[in-house]
């Protein structure tokens, strides 16, 4: 019994763990959708492992109770494996850098980021816009020749694009 106790425990801790990995890591990524799927798989583990602690404490239900604790560290496992394969190659931030180096144009600084915004293009998110095909791409806005860019980049493939350019008045 005393082992079960540590295997609950040990459950408990590695989920709490992993979303909070999760949360930091998304940011990253201007919060993909597929982190949401991460986030309830471990809560889902994490009142699992509470109902588990709580109520099978009878000698009866250490069967049970093994059962549901192995399955809860497979999720566990597999949560990190999936995450790695469909996280998206490029950071926001690798995404400014590599726009700011290849196409030699300065990135505003954050005192200016309402000056860039995408609502100016209907999106509600300022650096994730919507594709065809349910993929997003960052919309980073940038300064060259006293012209502001606007580019789309895709965080999977790399490939970006110049969308829209203004003068400012």
């Amino acid at each position: 019994m005393f082992e079960n106790e540590k295997l609950t425990l040990g459950v408990f801790l590695l989920a709490i763990s992993e979303g909070i990995y999760y949360t930091f890591e998304a940011r990253d990524y201007v919060y993909m959708e597929d982190y949401m799927i991460h986030i309830s798989l471990l809560t889902m583990v994490i009142f699992q492992t509470f109902f588990l602690h709580v109520f099978l404490v009878e000698s009866t239900q250490q069967k049970r109770k093994n059962r549901v604790l192995l399955f809860l560290y497979g999720i566990l496992i597999g949560l990190p494996i999936y995450y790695f394969i469909i996280h998206p190659q490029y950071s926001f931030h690798d995404a400014q850098l590599l726009i700011e180096q290849k196409e030699k144009v300065e990135l505003p600084n954050k005192d200016n980021d309402e000056e860039f915004n995408a609502d100016d293009f209907g999106w509600k998110h300022t650096k994730k816009v919507p594709t065809h095909g349910n993929n997003e791409l960052y919309f980073i806005a940038a300064i060259k020749d006293e012209k502001i860019l606007y580019y789309t980049f895709n965080p999977r493939t790399g490939e970006y694009f110049l969308f829209h350019e203004t003068n400012p008045e």
